[in-house]
């Protein structure tokens, strides 16, 4: 689980099950990450990262912040929570704090310690085996 302090207050992340899918957490995660492939990086999907990142740390808060809950389905409550996540950003940032390293821990936190973990480890372990064997002919 990450831990983080914002303004003085602890919050822990963890991604649920629910919240990640029905969010399409792993998707979006995926295409932020593709933008920082190249060298220069555009505009749009600046914006594009700095909206997604208060969305992801939103789901991150949903299995030990009841407080930041909403309802995945109806989309009833996101958007105050994610009002008060762009307050909890700005804070962030006010202190000094890296808009890219909050989301490259998260991305590790989803990789390493959620219920995709043991998936993306065998997922790359296919592909690692895949590439050697490419390799050898």
């Amino acid at each position: 689980m990450l831990k983080m302090e914002i303004g003085g207050k602890e919050y822990k992340i963890k991604f649920g099950y629910e919240p990640v899918l029905k969010e399409r957490i792993i998707s979006k995660m995926a295409k932020i990450s593709s933008l920082f492939e190249g060298e220069e990086v555009q505009p749009e999907s600046m914006e594009d990262a700095l909206l997604f990142i208060p969305e992801i740390f939103l789901v991150g808060l949903q299995v030990h912040h009841p407080e930041f809950r909403y309802d995945y389905n109806t989309k009833v409550g996101k958007e105050d929570k994610l009002r008060q996540m762009y307050e909890i950003m700005d804070q962030y940032l006010s202190a000094g704090g890296d808009m890219f390293k909050i989301f490259e821990d998260m991305q590790n936190e989803m990789v390493n310690d959620s219920f995709l973990s043991s998936l993306l480890r065998k997922g790359m372990a296919a592909e690692k085996a895949e590439n050697a064997s490419i390799q050898q002919n």
